[in-house]
């Protein structure tokens, strides 16, 4: 199948989105994931290289194109029981500027509250007072990744310690940062004991299950 062809397309931050309705949407997504699936070592085949770039388009800026997407809700509810979120959340400028803040995924929970999402970078890269305000001790999975080089230790050890222990990912960014290093900076920084650091390396075991 030819995605080009058969559906129109927007460009949102450089990716074509299909543009189709929600029935469809859920299809295409069902049948993306069957055909991963299929071959978890390697996609190497049109149809595989094709379902992995629908999920990248439809997913890799969902919160930017909730913002521009009327049928992005729609989405959001339809996928809330079968699909897990990631987001990147964050950024250098203030919330009110940023299609990816905290407050944003927070008003996104409150309307599908049964939404498996992950916020990346402990729920907002560079804003994490306001992660700490919307979204920590919130049913939402933090990551870890890009955030020990910029945040300081008492709002570090705060989100850590607020959030629920199971909801926690270890993330380290990689290939922007070293897994190894990025788990040794997160124990300092946060002075984690070894059992807190695992569980944060393990939990995903359940999220994935």
């Amino acid at each position: 199948m030819d995605m080009e062809r058969k559906y129109p397309t927007r460009e949102v931050d450089g990716v074509d989105v299909p543009q189709m309705g929600i029935k469809e949407l859920i299809k295409q997504l069902g049948s993306a994931l069957e055909t991963m699936e299929g071959n978890r070592k390697s996609y190497t085949s049109p149809e595989e290289i094709e379902a992995g770039t629908l999920m990248v388009a439809l997913f890799g800026n969902s919160l930017y194109y909730m913002r521009l997407f009327d049928k992005s809700l729609r989405m959001f509810e339809a996928a809330q029981d079968d699909f897990i979120f990631l987001f990147h959340i964050g950024d250098n400028v203030p919330p009110e500027k940023n299609p990816s803040c905290p407050y944003k995924l927070a008003a996104l929970l409150d309307r599908f509250p049964r939404l498996r999402c992950i916020a990346g970078h402990l729920g907002g890269y560079h804003q994490w007072e306001h992660s700490l305000k919307a979204l920590v001790g919130r049913d939402v999975w933090l990551d870890t990744s890009s955030c020990t080089p910029f945040i300081q230790p008492d709002l570090l050890k705060a989100i850590l310690r607020k959030h629920p222990q199971d909801r926690i990912l270890f993330g380290s960014d990689y290939p922007l940062y070293d897994p190894g290093d990025a788990m040794m900076h997160l124990q300092e920084k946060a002075e984690l004991g070894d059992a807190d650091l695992d569980r944060y390396c393990s939990n995903a075991d359940a999220l994935f299950a």
